[in-house]
């Protein structure tokens, strides 16, 4: 790092973005793949949204 200490904090700041930006992709993550299974777990391959049924 450099010795100009607003540089170093502008730095450590950066650091800190990306490690909360990391851990919130993660989190996503796991939110989408609980979705994706929820999903698969629930789909009926017979019945599809677009047949039948109401709508407006």
């Amino acid at each position: 790092m450099t010795g100009n200490p607003a540089v170093r904090a502008q730095v450590l700041d950066a650091r800190q973005v990306l490690a909360e930006a990391r851990r919130i992709c993660r989190e996503l993550t796991a939110v989408l793949t609980g979705l994706a299974a929820l999903a698969d777990q629930t789909h009926d391959p017979h019945h599809s949204p677009q047949e039948g049924g109401g709508g407006a």
